[in-house]
């Protein structure tokens, strides 16, 4: 840690590190899978509509487990093997395009889940969106980004947020993740 005083600038020794080479490397290391693409991978997952999709090297996190919840409540099967990380999804009989308030209430990421419901469903409704203590972010950005794409979203005082589309007809691109993930689909189907 460095602490400034007077302009000079005192390093605590305490927390100073020195590594020194010289030595050949060699070992293993394990790297933990990221939170974020493994939500992302999740919701993804959903767009096949036939055969399983496997995730390999998935953080076994609450929040991957809520987005596991998210998957199964529209119909996915979702099997987590969490010893070994790895997370099997077959999303071939989607039932539903609701993510229901109990689950998507604790959990901000439940938006990442729409455009996959828009392309296999037509719709996605999310009954109110939960999130972190990190403060007050907006997510208008990504109901922006579905109506620029065409989808007609419909916002209510009880926080239950409902998107409907057409596929063929969404068009243009937003620089958010899940929008452009959404225009990327609709150039498909178009076809």
């Amino acid at each position: 840690m460095a602490h400034i005083h007077q302009g000079v600038r005192h390093i605590d020794q305490d927390a100073l590190k020195r590594v020194r080479g010289g030595n050949p490397l060699q070992g293993t290391v394990f790297v933990q899978g990221a939170k974020n693409a493994a939500l992302k991978m999740i919701a993804a997952s959903l767009l096949a509509e036939k055969g399983r999709t496997v995730l390999r090297n998935v953080p076994v996190i609450e929040d991957v487990r809520r987005a596991v919840e998210l998957a199964q409540a529209v119909g996915a099967v979702v099997k987590f093997h969490e010893a070994e990380r790895t997370l099997v999804v077959d999303a071939s009989e989607l039932t539903s395009s609701v993510l229901p308030a109990d689950i998507a209430g604790r959990f901000r990421a439940s938006v990442l889940f729409v455009p996959a419901l828009l392309h296999r469903l037509g719709e996605a409704t999310i009954e109110g969106i939960g999130g972190c203590n990190l403060g007050s972010r907006l997510l208008d950005f990504h109901y922006r980004g579905f109506a620029r794409l065409g989808a007609i979203v419909d916002e209510q005082e009880t926080q239950i947020e409902k998107y409907r589309a057409d596929i063929k007809k969404l068009e243009g691109v937003e620089h958010t993740q899940d929008v452009a993930f959404r225009a990327y689909l609709a150039g498909f189907s178009a076809e």
